[in-house]
């Protein structure tokens, strides 16, 4: 339980600095319109902002066009 709470205080402490203001609410808002009681962001948003800012900050270690400089011998072989 202290585990989880320091991972959701780090995390909540990461939302507030880099998500100012209401934007994410507001645009869930836009996105159900029916849905008027939300009124705050839930530990969910900011678990799902999270993960969707890390994937795209993500990137490949290493170069992957070099892995493989030539074509195959095979692929300039026209069919029998």
């Amino acid at each position: 339980m202290p585990f989880q709470m320091l991972c959701l205080t780090i995390l909540y402490c990461w939302y507030a600095t880099a998500h100012p203001g209401s934007d994410a609410l507001d645009a869930y808002r836009r996105q159900h319109p029916w849905d008027r009681a939300k009124t705050h962001v839930s530990a969910d948003d900011i678990l799902i902002a999270f993960r969707r800012q890390r994937i795209k900050d993500n990137s490949a270690g290493h170069a992957t066009p070099t892995r493989f400089p030539h074509k195959p011998a095979t692929s300039d072989l026209a069919a029998a």
